[in-house]
């Protein structure tokens, strides 16, 4: 469920699924088994763009956890709401603030970047 925060163009994400450009988010109910935590300044980039303009989340004492190889599939943890901001200064996307409701006040989230077919196969989509 998404609505707008009154006090900016901020979308409040409660629960679900929901994109932001090429990155979507859905709503998880445990971290499953073979993610390790991110850590560094890495940790908190949910997507890099080669153009610099990456997704980045903040708030909640979030952690990001990927499984090793996997490019493709990361998730975020958090004991309270999740802010996630694109980093651009023209044709950004709204901010979003998520606040789950599967976990109590726990945050857990399923992060999936899209994927592009080329004469090699399928990668991570380059914008």
């Amino acid at each position: 469920m998404t609505n707008k925060n009154n006090n900016s163009d901020t979308n409040v994400i409660a629960g679900g699924f929901v994109c932001q450009g090429d990155v979507a988010f859905q709503e998880w109910h445990e971290l499953p088994e073979g993610f390790k935590e991110v850590t560094g300044e890495e940790a908190l980039i949910v997507a890099h763009s080669e153009t610099g303009h990456h997704h980045v989340v903040s708030g909640g004492n979030v952690k990001r956890y990927s499984k090793p190889g996997d490019v493709l599939v990361s998730f975020m943890v958090a004991d309270a709401p999740i802010a996630l901001k694109h980093l651009r200064s023209t044709d950004t996307h709204a901010p979003m603030l998520f606040k789950g409701t599967k976990n109590g006040g726990k945050q857990i989230w399923k992060i999936t970047r899209q994927k592009e077919s080329t004469p090699l196969g399928w990668r991570m989509a380059v914008d």
